[in-house]
């Protein structure tokens, strides 16, 4: 299996613009645009009305490098200046084809209102042990052994035909809801994933676009259909209501990995292909108050 997960890389950096105006009272809304995948725009450390991301940007963090922990498990490359936290009182948009990473770097992020990703967007939000860079066999080298965030979402996460959705160890107060998107059913390297994401050290090849959700606590449903990409996989989440997933077509056989969750309502997979199994995740059961209808009826399948 191609557990693939994300570290960026970050060669040089671009300070977006705040669009708040002079004089006004209160945060500011900020709008973080320009940067490519080597030269990525800088969501500084403040507090914020609301963010929108136009272009390809990313918030610093707790983790500054290189640096390689012990038997290579540590691989954090060129964040190289520490950044604070970042507040956002209202919503957070990434518009279509914007990218953001809020992740590789460990940094902390608060969200009072929404998340929103438009068509072709990216948002990689949290930093965990379990946040991992792609060999080609286990076991899976980790972004940061030990360093954990606590990331936060007011309102509800949601894209439509989203790229990717990478999210972990974030408590969301209300619904998770993707529609559509993923890239289509193919493992093909993404332009800005496999510049920005860590694809060069050695042998763990170019990236592609996936959507992962792990460890977080969700206070609504998790309701998500029609992804077509390479991977897919959701794993030790708590939600409160129900996990709905639906008609999503991944190109690695490997895909709808769906282990170690508590759902507080009912767990809900039809026409997903491949079909709902644990794979090599080395995961356990699902632990569901209601029922586990269709492909996600216990025992899955290895």
């Amino acid at each position: 299996m191609k557990r693939f997960r994300a570290i960026m890389t970050v060669l040089a950096l671009n300070v977006a613009i705040p669009a708040s105006t002079a004089g006004a009272t209160g945060p500011g809304s900020f709008t973080c645009s320009g940067g490519s995948s080597s030269a990525m725009s800088t969501i500084p450390a403040g507090t914020y009305a609301q963010v929108t991301v136009t272009g390809v940007c990313h918030i610093l963090g707790a983790v500054t490098g290189p640096a390689v922990g012990p038997n290579g498990t540590e691989v954090i490359t060129n964040c190289n200046v520490p950044g604070g936290p970042v507040n956002i009182l209202g919503d957070l948009t990434v518009t279509p084809d914007g990218f953001l990473d809020a992740a590789s770097c460990a940094p902390s992020v608060t969200v009072g209102g929404n998340v929103a990703v438009g068509s072709g967007g990216t948002l990689i939000l949290g930093s965990e042990p379990f946040l991992v860079i792609m060999p080609p066999v286990p076991p899976f080298p980790t972004l940061c052994p030990g360093l954990v965030t606590s990331d936060s979402i007011g309102g509800n996460v949601s894209s439509d035909n989203a790229l990717a959705l990478i999210v972990h160890e974030t408590a969301i107060s209300g619904n998770v809801s993707l529609a559509g998107g993923g890239g289509g059913v193919n493992c093909k390297p993404d332009l800005n994933l496999s510049v920005a994401l860590d694809s060069k050290l050695g042998t763990e090849g170019p990236t592609p676009a996936y959507t992962d959700f792990e460890d977080n606590r969700i206070g609504g449903n998790v309701a998500i259909t029609g992804l077509q990409g390479c991977w897919f996989g959701i794993f030790r989440n708590h939600v409160q209501k129900n996990v709905i997933l639906t008609d999503n077509t991944f190109k690695d056989a490997d895909a709808m990995e769906v282990t170690d969750n508590v759902v507080g309502r009912n767990l809900i997979c039809f026409g997903n292909n491949p079909t709902v199994h644990i794979g090599d995740s080395g995961g356990g059961p699902n632990n569901v108050i209601g029922m586990q209808l269709g492909q996600c009826s216990p025992p899955l399948p290895l």
